[in-house]
C-alpha cells in the first residue's frame, strides 16, 4: 500500500503516515525501504521530531544497523525518557553492554529517570553479557531506591540472566 502511494504519486506521505510505516519496516527487517523512508523525509524537508526519530531509531536498531540508529538518535532533542529508551533498547538488542551503560548515565546526567522499559532493556543487556552481579545491582536498584515494581518482564531478565549463567535455584528462588 506504502509502495503503491509512492508510486502513484498524487497522495504523498506525511509525518502520520511515516510514524506508522517504519514499525512494519522494522518487522520486515527492510533496512534498504527504512534508508528510503528516512532519506525521502530529508529530502522532503519532513521534521525528525521526538515520535518519529523514535521511529526512525527503533527501524535502524530492528533491522540491524545500531550504528546509524545511534547517529540518528544523536541529532534527536533527547529530552524524554522514550527516546532514550529507544537507543537503549536497541543497544541492549545488539548485545552492547558497555555502551548501553554509557547512555544510562547520560541519561541520568540529563535529569531523566530510568522507567521501567529502561530497566527491561539494562537487564536484558546484562543477560546477554553474562554480567549477573551487574543485572542483581541494577534489579535491586529499581526496586529499592527506584521504587518501580517488578513486571513479569522484569522476573523474566532476571530468570534468563540467572539462568544462563548456571544459577538456578536462584533463578527459581526469585519468582517467590
Amino acid at each position: 500500500m506504502f509502495h503503491r502511494m509512492m508510486q502513484m504519486g498524487d497522495v504523498l506521505p506525511n509525518r502520520v503516515t511515516l510514524v506508522s510505516v517504519l514499525p512494519v519496516i522494522s518487522r520486515l527487517g527492510a533496512l534498504e525501504l527504512g534508508k528510503w523512508v528516512h532519506l525521502y523525509m530529508e529530502k522532503n524537508k519532513i521534521r525528525i521530531d521526538d515520535v518519529l526519530g523514535s521511529a526512525l531509531v527503533d527501524m535502524y536498531a530492528k533491522c540491524g544497523s545500531i550504528e546509524k540508529a545511534i547517529q540518528v538518535f544523536e541529532r534527536l532533542p533527547q529530552n524524554n525518557v522514550i527516546t532514550r529508551n529507544v537507543v537503549i533498547g536497541g543497544l541492549a538488542m545488539h548485545g552492547k553492554a558497555n555502551e548501553l551503560f554509557n547512555y544510562l548515565s547520560r541519561m541520568k546526567k540529563c535529569g531523566i529517570f530510568p522507567s521501567d522499559v529502561t530497566y527491561i532493556a539494562i537487564l536484558s543487556a546484562c543477560s546477554h553479557a553474562g554480567l549477573v552481579d551487574e543485572g542483581r545491582s541494577f534489579f535491586n536498584d529499581m526496586v529499592n531506591r527506584v521504587g518501580l515494581e517488578p513486571k513479569i518482564e522484569h522476573y523474566g531478565c532476571m530468570v534468563y540472566l540467572l539462568g544462563r549463567a548456571g544459577y538456578l535455584e536462584e533463578a527459581e528462588k526469585s519468582l517467590y
